[in-house]
């Protein structure tokens, strides 16, 4: 292994070891056990996100929440765009041992600055093109750009802040400190909703936004609490600056070089995913306007909560296969018993969806957002084959080969631009659904692909339930809850 450090070597790092506090960090708890725990996080923070959805729903309308989700969805593709996917690489270096916590901790504190300025000056000159209101609604514009540029100087810290701590498999600290945020924001929106209304007035999509960044100003020193401990000699406490005269070797000694040449080219990939995802929110805004992206941003959001398996395991997947490499045959046998239940899980939740979806639609959200239904029916099947292509991802990334998932999400970005384009303007919303579900589809075929070639597992083995698949989830479900703290 070669060594990433600047300074003078002792002789077991010459020998190409790392510093011992920099050593590959043990695992905390079992895959199993991490995975769960994520899992659980998820199951409870599903009550808290369709209800903050319901809150903004029934306050502001179809066009009114078109607007909201609008305005956020413009601040994660400036994250995106801008960002250079830097998370997945820090989770990585720190997971590989190749990172020092504090200088790199420091690094990303201003490159996250960065980000926001260049956001501002980029929805400043946005708002004087034609393309203004597809991305940014008349009511969303001056001050709302800064809130939107704040959002995502704080979202981006606390995803860095998340990532170191993914990386060292501290995952229920990740887990605890993500639930008090989706608590806080659910809180939050609750309270400045009723105190307009008790003042007698409504709530608007811009003052929503300005909730979010409360949120994630406090949300931000919150992980970066979590990471205190590991910061000791560190640049935090003793700035790097002051014994280097370049700037070059500070950003090797803290891994940031490692987390760059990693996250290189995952972005690529992470941007042509993203637009998988969220494209189909700006084209129907440009096609149909806010009220048709209200419809729809809800119908994607009820859809997704069939992820719930899938997501905890892609988290916690990545930081312990890259850690382990030398674990390879077993690590490709974990990842397809995992893909396996996480899709048939996925599939048994989206039936249940669909069969109570249309009173929970009508009765909770209101009569005006009854549009979301047909987009949420054609949306479910490929949301659900892409549970798979979820957990695949954070193997092919974990061994190392994030350029495959490049190819994957490029494949699914083709079909997602071209059927858009041809449906969108001839089906409105369900013209997105479907174009969604095929390139869900066309990404899960290939990602499948790729991943038997790399492991040697078999694709039956992978998509297909096997003897005693879910007596093991029940068992290390039952054993989590018998356990109240995980030392």
């Amino acid at each position: 292994m070669p060594n990433f450090w600047t300074e003078e070597a002792s002789p077991a790092n010459r020998a190409g070891e790392l510093p011992a506090s920099m050593a590959e960090a043990a695992p905390k708890t079992s895959l199993w056990r991490s995975g769960l725990h994520t899992l659980g996080t998820s199951i409870v923070s599903i009550p808290l996100t369709i209800a903050t959805g319901i809150v903004v729903a029934r306050a502001l309308g179809p066009a009114g929440k078109g607007a909201y989700e609008l305005a956020l969805a413009t601040a994660a593709l400036l994250g995106i765009v801008l960002g250079f996917s830097l998370s997945s690489g820090v989770t990585y270096v720190v997971a590989r041992g190749k990172a020092k916590l504090g200088a790199l901790a420091l690094q990303l504190a201003w490159f996250a600055l960065l980000v926001g300025l260049l956001a501002i000056a980029i929805l400043l000159a946005l708002r004087r093109t034609y393309f203004a209101d597809t991305f940014l609604p008349a009511e969303m514009r001056g001050w709302s750009i800064v809130a939107i540029s704040l959002l995502l100087i704080f979202t981006e810290m606390s995803g860095y802040w998340r990532a170191m701590l993914l990386g060292r498999q501290e995952i229920i600290k990740a887990n605890g400190r993500e639930l008090i945020s989706r608590a806080a924001l659910f809180l939050f929106m609750l309270a400045a909703i009723g105190i307009l209304a008790a003042s007698g007035h409504q709530a608007s999509a811009a003052g929503l936004v300005w909730v979010n960044v409360a949120v994630a100003t406090l949300k931000s020193p919150l992980f970066l609490q979590a990471l205190r401990p590991f910061f000791s000699g560190s640049a935090i406490h003793q700035p790097m600056l002051a014994e280097k005269k370049s700037w070059r070797a500070p950003v090797e000694a803290s891994g940031l070089s490692e987390v760059v040449k990693f996250a290189s080219p995952s972005y690529l990939s992470n941007l042509a995913q993203f637009l998988n995802y969220r494209l189909d929110v700006f084209l129907v805004s440009f096609f149909a306007g806010a009220a048709a992206v209200g419809l729809y941003t809800l119908a994607v959001a009820l859809a997704q909560t069939t992820w719930l398996l899938s997501t905890a395991a892609a988290t916690v997947l990545l930081p312990r296969i890259a850690a382990q490499q030398a674990s390879h045959s077993e690590n490709a046998a974990q990842t397809a018993r995992i893909t396996r239940m996480a899709l048939w899980v996925s599939i048994a939740m989206a039936l249940l969806l669909a069969l109570v979806a249309e009173p929970l639609v009508t009765l909770i959200y209101g009569q005006a957002f009854r549009g979301s239904l047909a987009p949420l029916f054609w949306l479910l099947p490929g949301i659900v084959i892409f549970s798979a292509a979820n957990v695949l991802a954070s193997y092919i990334a974990g061994i190392g080969k994030p350029r495959l998932n490049f190819l994957v999400s490029l494949a699914g970005l083709f079909v997602t631009v071209t059927l858009n384009l041809l449906l969108i303007p001839r089906l409105n919303i369900v013209g997105a659904a479907i174009s969604s579900t095929a390139s869900y589809t066309t990404s899960t075929a290939l990602i499948l692909w790729f991943f038997k070639r790399e492991s040697g597992v078999r694709g039956r083995h992978v998509l297909l339930p096997m003897a005693g698949d879910f007596a093991l989830l029940f068992s290390q479900l039952r054993s989590l809850l018998r356990r109240p703290r995980v030392q």
